[in-house]
C-alpha cells in the first residue's frame, strides 16, 4: 500500500458522511467506523470544508464552502500543492485557489488577496 501525504493542518475529513482521522502509525487517513480502513486516493477529491470566516457579510455571517478538486506533487518544495475550489455563499463568490495548506486560514488568505480564479457558481 502507497503512503498518503498528510494534508497540512488536517488531521480529520468528512468524506461524504464518514469520518477519517490521521494514523501516524501506517501515514494515512483511517476511518473511525468499526471497521477501520484507509482513504483511497481517489476519495480524497470528494472532502468538503464548511465554515464561517467570522465576517458579518450577512444575516447569517460569511459562509464558505470548499472542496480538494486536485492534488499535484510540487518536487521544488517537497510537498503536495491541492487545488481547491470555494464557494461564497453569503456573496456568491465561486472560483480555485492553490493551497499547500489546506485550512480555513489559507483559503481566506488567497481569497483576500484576489489570489483566486474565478468560476461559475454552478460548476459546485
Amino acid at each position: 500500500m502507497t503512503q498518503q501525504n498528510r494534508i497540512a493542518g488536517i488531521d480529520r475529513l468528512d468524506i461524504n458522511g464518514q469520518q477519517y482521522t490521521w494514523n501516524e502509525t501506517f501515514s494515512s487517513y483511517w476511518s473511525d467506523s468499526g471497521e477501520p480502513r484507509a482513504l483511497q486516493e481517489g476519495e480524497i477529491a470528494a472532502w468538503r470544508m464548511d465554515f464561517q470566516s467570522g465576517r458579518n457579510y450577512g444575516p447569517s455571517g460569511h459562509r464558505i464552502e470548499a472542496k480538494i478538486i486536485s492534488s499535484q506533487s510540487c518536487p521544488l518544495e517537497g510537498r503536495d500543492i491541492h487545488r481547491v475550489m470555494f464557494l461564497d455563499h453569503t456573496r456568491g463568490i465561486c472560483g480555485y485557489v492553490l493551497l499547500a495548506s489546506v485550512t480555513q486560514e489559507a483559503l481566506m488568505r488567497e481569497y483576500d488577496a484576489g489570489r483566486y480564479e474565478g468560476s461559475w457558481t454552478g460548476a459546485f
